[in-house]
C-alpha cells in the first residue's frame, strides 16, 4: 500500500511510514513544520484555515459544521446546511431537501462520506460525478475528494473541482430554480 501525506499527498519516505499497516496517511516532516513550527492555532477554524486544500468538516448528521477559507471559495458553504447544497445539487434545492430525494440514493459523494461514516474507512482522491441544473444550462462537475473520520465527524478534502456547461438552460415547469409565480 502506498503512504502518502494527508496534508500535501506527497508520497512518504520509509522513515515517515507509521508502523501500523492500517494507516495509509500520516503527515510529512516538512508539513508538520510548516502546520505547527510557527503559529498554532486556538481553534479548529484556525487550524483548518492552515491547510492549503479547501476542507470541509461534516457532522454525524451531514451537516456543514465547519469549512476553511479554500472551501468557501470555491462552493456555497453554509454552515449547518447540508453539502448538497454547497456543491449546488438541483435535489437539495427540492422542498424534501439534500439527502432527501430517491435520487439522493444514488449520490457519490453522499456514499463516499456515508461509507466512512459507518466503516471508518479514508477515501483519498475518489472521483465523482455530479450534473447541476441551473438557469444558464447544465453542469457536470468532476469532483475528486478525500475523506477521513475523526470521533463523530467527516473531514472532506475537495482535492479538485472541474466544472463544464454540457447543455443550454432548460425550462422544466417545476426545477429548483424557476419560482411558482414564474412557471405558471
Amino acid at each position: 500500500m502506498r503512504k502518502v501525506c494527508g496534508w500535501c499527498n506527497n508520497q512518504l519516505s520509509s522513515t515517515e511510514h507509521s508502523r501500523s499497516n492500517d494507516v495509509t496517511h500520516n503527515i510529512c516532516s516538512e508539513c508538520s513544520e510548516r502546520v505547527f513550527r510557527t503559529s498554532r492555532p486556538r481553534t479548529v477554524q484556525g487550524f483548518i484555515n492552515t491547510l492549503s486544500s479547501p476542507v470541509i468538516i461534516i457532522k454525524d448528521t451531514n451537516d456543514i459544521a465547519l469549512a476553511n477559507k479554500h472551501a468557501d471559495k470555491i462552493l456555497k458553504i453554509n454552515v449547518g446546511h447540508k453539502l448538497g447544497n454547497a456543491v449546488e445539487c438541483s435535489c437539495a434545492q427540492l422542498p424534501s431537501g439534500c439527502a432527501q430525494t430517491v435520487h439522493c440514493k444514488a449520490c457519490a459523494i453522499r456514499k463516499v462520506i456515508q461509507e466512512t461514516t459507518e466503516s471508518g474507512k479514508s477515501h483519498n482522491n475518489i472521483a465523482v460525478y455530479q450534473d447541476t441544473h441551473t438557469p444558464t444550462g447544465t453542469k457536470h462537475h468532476t469532483i475528486k475528494l478525500s475523506t477521513e473520520k475523526i470521533g463523530a465527524t467527516i473531514l472532506v478534502r475537495i482535492d479538485e473541482l472541474k466544472e463544464k456547461i454540457i447543455d443550454k438552460a432548460t425550462h422544466i415547469k417545476h426545477s429548483p430554480w424557476i419560482s411558482l409565480s414564474s412557471a405558471a
